[in-house]
């Protein structure tokens, strides 16, 4: 799949399929990528800029609560691809992907839910909606809900209003009930920001021993932020990009990597984070990625 991306949204299409003339690769177990349908490679392209941190194509691609949204391939904005046919699954393969600025890393991600926590309230908020991919309880499971990861977003400008997401319940990897530690968002946070602290991570922390959230189960936040909005999203993580140099391209190995030929479900909605910048600090990506189904 391709994609660029300068400003503040993405539109993003399916380029090109091809069959390939390789055979198998090495996951256990094999996965076997010529078949009587003549296996597909789909290529999807990327341009990228940083007001598309949290989703770039799908940011605040989210409804309210208590039902949220599952996202989906045919959600506005996400990287579009033709699920597989006869017992084939996707996997990704490859990307060759730039930056603007030196060390800045992008993340493709499967958007799997996402809520909208209703503002200036203190309430708790329940949450029904699930998502409807990566759901397995069973540690080790191909859709195993292990390292699903939650963080809350910001769709527009917040008031300057300390805050702090507290009393959030989960239900963990699993199939747990769990509490979200308490964690402070950002204060006049900007658009298309994670609203957790840039001295942390890109993901809210959960309790210790939890390995992924299966699901949300309620919001709450311990201000009154007047405006703004925020969504509560649960992604799935499926490949890493770096950039240890600006402005060259880096080929993104998803066959001979710790990722190896990982699998992406049919109707998967595909985005893309950038896991923390500060404030409106702006840059640019641009390059393509590829999966292959088998």
């Amino acid at each position: 799949m391709r994609f660029t991306s300068t400003g503040s949204r993405l539109f993003l299409r399916g380029l090109l399929q091809w069959a390939p003339t390789l055979t198998s690769h090495d996951p256990n177990p094999p996965l076997t990528l010529e078949n009587a349908a003549g296996g597909v490679v789909e290529a999807d392209g990327f341009a990228a800029g940083t007001s598309t941190v949290s989703g770039v194509g799908l940011s605040s691609a989210a409804s309210a609560a208590p039902g949220g949204l599952a996202p989906t391939d045919a959600t506005t904005g996400a990287f579009p691809f033709t699920n597989p046919t006869g017992g084939d699954t996707q996997h990704f393969v490859s990307a060759a992907t730039a930056c603007d600025v030196v060390g800045d890393n992008l993340m493709l991600y499967d958007r799997i839910f996402a809520v909208l926590k209703t503002m200036n309230s203190t309430a708790t908020e329940a949450v029904t909606g699930v998502p409807t991919r990566y759901q397995n309880t069973v540690a080790g499971s191909v859709d195993s809900a292990e390292n699903n990861f939650l963080f809350p977003e910001c769709g527009t400008v917040l008031p300057a209003t300390a805050h702090n997401w507290t009393v959030c319940l989960y239900t963990d990897q699993a199939g747990g009930a769990s509490t979200l530690p308490s964690v402070a968002g950002n204060s006049a946070n900007a658009a298309e920001r994670l609203d957790l602290p840039l001295s942390s991570s890109w993901f809210a922390p959960l309790v210790a021993g939890d390995t992924g959230i299966q699901q949300l189960d309620q919001m709450q936040c311990d201000a009154l932020v007047a405006t703004g909005a925020i969504d509560f999203v649960i992604g799935h993580p499926l490949a890493w990009f770096t950039h240890p140099l600006a402005n060259a391209l880096f080929v993104n190995d998803g066959i001979n990597t710790a990722f190896n030929l990982v699998r992406i479900f049919d109707d998967a909605a595909l985005a893309l984070l950038i896991p923390q910048l500060a404030g409106t600090a702006t840059n640019n990506f641009t390059g393509s990625f590829t999966t292959v189904a088998g």
